[in-house]
């Protein structure tokens, strides 16, 4: 891989516009965090990390708004990767930016490459006085470096913590934002407390889980190939 520096448009760091914001919400299914709305394909999908979702799933995919859990209505779920944990709904509301795209493209990602993230961490809600916000939590917002992109997943150095999964990584390229990649978790490590009495220092005095800092997220590739398999499986029955 080659990696050019100076002159790449993929290398502005511009942080997320109001579309980007707009369409990333704070959902909750099996548990609670993010999902991203997308277009591909001249068609709008959500897209959030499947173990967010019910197994199985019967239709309960709620959303904040009004500060109350409401189902999201339409919504319906068409593909599920256990392996990338990635899961795709189609969806018939566009929460007002019909006239704005938002892409699932990954291509001129590069390794150190600085990227942002959204989401809802800890569950935390903020309201803010900003024309489509009115009635719902506008998501946090979070940088990252992209640190490997590997065959399964791609790596993130960035502190991840619970509530973000599912939630879009964007940055800019061509003169406008992309969805390059979703948020499915980060790597703990165990760890443990040493006590200071010497003649204990044998004794596991208690254990926690560290944020090594380490994060994956699923390509923008892999989902749009979940996708095209899925409308392929589709028109193949309708065939027959």
């Amino acid at each position: 891989m080659v990696v050019t520096l100076l002159g790449s448009p993929a290398f502005q760091i511009i942080p997320p516009t109001t579309n980007v914001l707009a369409r990333t919400f704070f959902i909750k299914s099996k548990q609670t965090g993010t999902v991203v709305l997308v277009d591909y394909g001249n068609e709008t999908y959500l897209i959030t990390a499947n173990h967010l979702i019910a197994e199985p799933y019967e239709g309960n995919l709620m959303h904040k708004k009004a500060k109350r859990w409401e189902t999201w209505a339409g919504a319906s779920l068409i593909a599920r990767d256990f392996e990338h944990d990635v899961a795709i709904f189609t969806v018939p509301y566009i929460n007002g930016q019909e006239r704005l795209s938002l892409k699932l493209d990954s291509h001129k990602l590069h390794m150190g490459q600085h990227v942002h993230f959204l989401g809802f961490p800890l569950m935390l809600e903020e309201y803010v006085n900003y024309k489509g916000f009115e009635n719902r939590p506008m998501p946090f917002e979070r940088g990252a470096i992209v640190s490997m992109i590997g065959t399964k997943s791609l790596i993130l150095d960035a502190h991840n913590v619970v509530g973000f999964s599912g939630g879009p990584v964007v940055f800019y390229k061509d003169n406008e934002h992309v969805v390059c990649e979703i948020i499915t978790g980060y790597k703990e490590e165990i760890c443990s407390v040493e006590m200071r009495d010497d003649d204990w220092k044998k004794e596991l005095d208690a254990i926690y889980k560290q944020n090594t800092g380490i994060t994956y997220a699923c390509d923008a590739d892999d989902i749009k190939k979940l996708i095209d398999e899925t409308r392929t499986s589709v028109e193949n029955y309708f065939e027959k």
